[in-house]
C-alpha cells in the first residue's frame, strides 16, 4: 500500500502523455524518408532469407538499424501499408520510453518529486513529436527504449553490484546501437552515473567500460565507412573551417538547450547549416554558452548540475557537427535522449527551491511549473493533431520563406496528389531560392516527364547532373527519358553511368539490360538481369525479362524457371510466353526479345 501514491501518480502522467500524443494514430505517411523506410522499401515489402541477411550485413539510407527494419517488415506482414498500425508502434515506445525515464531517474536519484517531474517533462514536451509522430524515426523511439533501459540496468549495477546487471546493460547497449548508432555516446553516460553515484574513482571503473566503448567505436567507424560509401558526395564538407565547425557547434548546443526550454516555432526542418548561421546569432550563443560555462564551473561540486549538463552535452554531441557529416541541420528528433538530462536538471532545481520557500511562495511556483506543463501537453496535441506533409510543409515555410527543401517537398507532396500546377510553382520556388539545388531539379524534371514534356525533362534532369556530379537518379531518370524517345545510346550512356555511382540499383540494371536486349546484345542483357536479381531477389520485372533472355538464348528450362520465380513476384506472365516457349522449342531459329 505504501508504493500507491507512487503508482497513481505515474499512472496518471502516463495518462496524460497517451491523451497528448492520441492524434498521432489517425495520421498517414510524409513525403519524406516514409518512402525510402517503409512504402517504397523491398526489403520491408518482399521479406525473404536474403533481403533478412543484408538487413543485418548493410546499411540502409546510409545507417545500419536492422531491428528498425524487422520491425517495419513484421508491420507489413501483418497490416500492409496501413499507417495507424505504423504510429501506434511508434505511440507505444514513447509511452514505454517515459515509463522507462521515470524508472531511471528513480534508480538514479530516489527522489519521487524529482523523478515524476523529469518523467512528466518528458512524456509531454512537444520537442519529441517528430521522433513519435514520424514513421521514419523508429529509430529514434526504439533506439532509446534499449537505451534508457540499458542505463538503467547499469544504474542497478552500481546499486546491487551484480554482474547480471551489467551483462544486461552491455546487451541492451547493443540493442539500442542495431536500432540507431547515436547510442554510441552511452558508455560516457555511463561514467557520468558513477560520478553522479560517487562511486570511487579507479582504473577498475574505467576498464569495465572497455567493452562498451569497443561497440561504440566500432559502431562509429562502421557509420562513416557506410555513409561515405552509399552517399559520398554528401559526407564530408570541409569548405569550413575548424573555427567554423566549433562555433557551429556551440550555436547547436544552445539551439537545442533554448528549445527545450522555449518550444516554439518548432519546424520538422530548420534549414540553418555550418557556414550559414548570422554572426549576430554566433556572437549571442557564444556569449550565452560562456554563460553556461561560468555558472558549471561556479558550481562544479553540484553533482546533479554536472551529471544533468554533461549527459546533455555528451549524448548530443555526435550531432554538433564538430566532425562535419552532411549538411549538419539542426532537427527536433536530435533531442529524444539528451533531452533527459535537462529535465532531469530543470526538476531538481524546481523541487530544491521550493524546498527553500515558505508555503505560499512553493504553491506559487508549482502553479507556474503546472501552467507550463499544460502549455507543452497543449503544443504536443496540436502538433502531433497537425502531423500531415502539406500542413508540415507550409508551417516551415512560414518560419522559412526562403527553404529551398520545403518548397521541393511541398512540390512533391502536390505532385504526389495531383496538383501538378501548384508543385511546378513550388519547384521554381525552390530553384529561385537556390539556383544549384540538384534535388529540385530532378523532381521537377519528374513533373515535366508526367506532363510529357520529355525535352524539358531532359534539360531538368542536366542542369541537377550539372549540380552535382554524382546524382545517381538524375542519371537513371534522363535514361529513361532518352530510352522514350528512342535515344539507346545516350540512354545506355546515362543508365551506365548510373550504376557507376550506385551500382546495385536493380531498377537501374534491369533497363539497362533491355538496352543491351534491344541492341541484340544478350549476354550483356543476362549479366545485368541477374545482378538486377541479385541485389533485390523480388524484382520482378528483372525475372521476366531474365526468362526471355534465356528463352532467346536457347536455355528453355532457365527460361521456364525465371517465368515462374516472376509469377510468384506478382508479375503476370502473358500467355503467349509460354506459347513462344513452345514454339521456340520447337523452331530454335525464331526470335524473341525481353521487354520491361
Amino acid at each position: 500500500m505504501k508504493n500507491r501514491p507512487l503508482f497513481i501518480s505515474f499512472s496518471i502522467i502516463l495518462l496524460a502523455t497517451a491523451i497528448a500524443y492520441l492524434p498521432v494514430l489517425s495520421r498517414g505517411f510524409i513525403n519524406l524518408d516514409d518512402d525510402t523506410m517503409v512504402t517504397d522499401n523491398r526489403l520491408v515489402k518482399h521479406p525473404s532469407t536474403s533481403s533478412l541477411i543484408r538487413v543485418f550485413t548493410a546499411p540502409h539510407a546510409g545507417l545500419y538499424h536492422p531491428f528498425v527494419t524487422l520491425s517495419y517488415m513484421l508491420e507489413y506482414r501483418l497490416f500492409g501499408l496501413n499507417p495507424r498500425a505504423y504510429h501506434t508502434t511508434n505511440y507505444l515506445l514513447h509511452l514505454l520510453n517515459t515509463t522507462l525515464v521515470f524508472l531511471f531517474i528513480y534508480l538514479l536519484s530516489s527522489s519521487l518529486p524529482v523523478t515524476l517531474l523529469s518523467t512528466l517533462l518528458f512524456g509531454l514536451h512537444p520537442v519529441h513529436v517528430e521522433s513519435v509522430a514520424w514513421i521514419s524515426e523508429r529509430k529514434d523511439v526504439l533506439y532509446a527504449a534499449f537505451f534508457l533501459a540499458s542505463l538503467s540496468a547499469y544504474t542497478l549495477y552500481t546499486v546491487k553490484a551484480s554482474k547480471k546487471y551489467y551483462i544486461a546493460a552491455f546487451f541492451l547497449f547493443l540493442g539500442s546501437l542495431m536500432s540507431k548508432p547515436m547510442a554510441l555516446t552511452l558508455p560516457l553516460l555511463l561514467l557520468c552515473i558513477d560520478f553522479y553515484r560517487g562511486r570511487k574513482r579507479s582504473w577498475y571503473i574505467v576498464i569495465e567500460k572497455i567493452p562498451f566503448f569497443a561497440l561504440s567505436l566500432l559502431s562509429a567507424v562502421t557509420t562513416v565507412y557506410w555513409h561515405y560509401h552509399e552517399k559520398p558526395s554528401k559526407l564530408l564538407d570541409y569548405s569550413s573551417t575548424i573555427i567554423d565547425r566549433l562555433l557551429f557547434a556551440v550555436y547547436g548546443i544552445v539551439f537545442y538547450m533554448a528549445k527545450l526550454l522555449f518550444p516554439v516555432d518548432l519546424s520538422i526542418i530548420y534549414p540553418v547549416v555550418a557556414g550559414s548561421v548570422p554572426g549576430g546569432t554566433l556572437v549571442i550563443s557564444f556569449i550565452a554558452f560562456l554563460l553556461i560555462v561560468v555558472l558549471v564551473l561556479r558550481y562544479a561540486k553540484n553533482r546533479t548540475l554536472i551529471f544533468g549538463t554533461f549527459f546533455f552535452l555528451f549524448s548530443v554531441s555526435p550531432v554538433l557537427q564538430i566532425l562535419p557529416v552532411g549538411l549538419g541541420m539542426h532537427a527536433d528528433r536530435y533531442m529524444y535522449i539528451p533531452s533527459t538530462g535537462i529535465f532531469f536538471l530543470i526538476s531538481a532545481m524546481i523541487y530544491h527551491a521550493a524546498m527553500k520557500l515558505r508555503a505560499p511562495s512553493r504553491v506559487a511556483l508549482f502553479a507556474v511549473a503546472g501552467i507550463y506543463i499544460a502549455l507543452l501537453s497543449t503544443a504536443t496535441w496540436k502538433r502531433t493533431a497537425a502531423w500531415d506533409s502539406i500542413a508540415l510543409w507550409n508551417n516551415g515555410l512560414k518560419q522559412y520563406p526562403r527553404s529551398e527543401l520545403m518548397y521541393r517537398l511541398r512540390a512533391d507532396t502536390c505532385k504526389r496528389d495531383g496538383n501538378y500546377e501548384q508543385a511546378l510553382k513550388d519547384y521554381c520556388l525552390s530553384l529561385d531560392s537556390n539556383p544549384y539545388f540538384a534535388e529540385s531539379y530532378n523532381n521537377r524534371g519528374n513533373l515535366y516527364q508526367l506532363l510529357d514534356n520529355t525535352k524539358k525533362a531532359i534539360a531538368d534532369y542536366s542542369m541537377a547532373i550539372k549540380c552535382d556530379p554524382r546524382f545517381a537518379s538524375a542519371y537513371y531518370n534522363r535514361g529513361l527519358a532518352f530510352e522514350k524517345l528512342g535515344k539507346n545510346k545516350e540512354a545506355l550512356s546515362d543508365y551506365s553511368q548510373a550504376l557507376s555511382i550506385a551500382p546495385l540499383s536493380a531498377a537501374c540494371l534491369n533497363n539497362r539490360g533491355t538496352i543491351y536486349a534491344k541492341t541484340g546484345d544478350y549476354a550483356k542483357a543476362l549479366e545485368d538481369f541477374s545482378n538486377a536479381i541479385m541485389s533485390e531477389p523480388q524484382q520482378a520485372e528483372a525475372y521476366r525479362n531474365r526468362a526471355y533472355a534465356y528463352l532467346f538464348m536457347g536455355n528453355h528450362e532457365g527460361a521456364l524457371k525465371d517465368a515462374r520465380l516472376a509469377e510468384q513476384c506478382g508479375q503476370t506472365m502473358p500467355a503467349a510466353f509460354y506459347e513462344q516457349l513452345v514454339e521456340k522449342q520447337k523452331r530454335p531459329h525464331k526470335n524473341v526479345r525481353p521487354s520491361r
